[in-house]
């Protein structure tokens, strides 16, 4: 991992949350208004603090940019650009994982970073919404692990009912 890191200058972390409602999974997109005056659907993500590592700093930003406590369930994979800076390539890794709300789920999204509006949306409005649709992939992989993940618990809740 240490030389992973190195081959970025910046690396930071995010979750696609999900929740079950009417029997399939629901995923939180935040739209965000940008500097530039545009609008974006994103899913919450930031950098990768002294200290933490990129679980914590998945939950955190989560907590930060939405007002939601959640666990992870599953990594999700990373996604890699480039994008320009003082003039130059700024290289960036972004670490995402599926995340479930546990306690409130009440969403408050952070104004302080220009979140504006959010959507409970399922996978195929989520992947035409997001604004960047390199991460629309995770989408697809989290909505497959999601529905293994209420199978099985459904599954277990069975069991011992019996």
């Amino acid at each position: 991992m240490q030389n992973e890191a190195q081959n970025f200058d910046e690396r930071s972390a995010g979750g696609l949350v999900v929740q079950w409602f009417n029997q399939q999974p629901f995923f939180l997109l935040l739209k965000q208004l940008r500097k530039s005056g545009e609008n974006e659907w994103v899913l919450p993500k930031g950098h990768i603090e002294n200290g933490e590592n990129e679980f914590e700093t998945a939950l955190r930003e989560i907590f930060e940019e939405t007002g939601l406590t959640c666990r992870i369930l599953a990594p999700l994979g990373a996604t890699a650009y480039q994008y320009p800076k003082a003039g130059t390539l700024v290289r960036k890794s972004v670490s995402w994982f599926l995340a479930e709300p546990v306690g409130t789920k009440t969403v408050k999204p952070g104004t302080s970073e220009g979140f504006i509006d959010h959507r409970w949306v399922a996978m195929n409005e989520a992947i035409g919404l997001l604004t960047h649709k390199d991460v629309s992939r995770y989408v697809r992989t989290a909505d497959q692990i999601y529905r293994q993940h209420i199978s099985s618990v459904s599954s277990k809740e069975d069991s011992e009912e019996h």
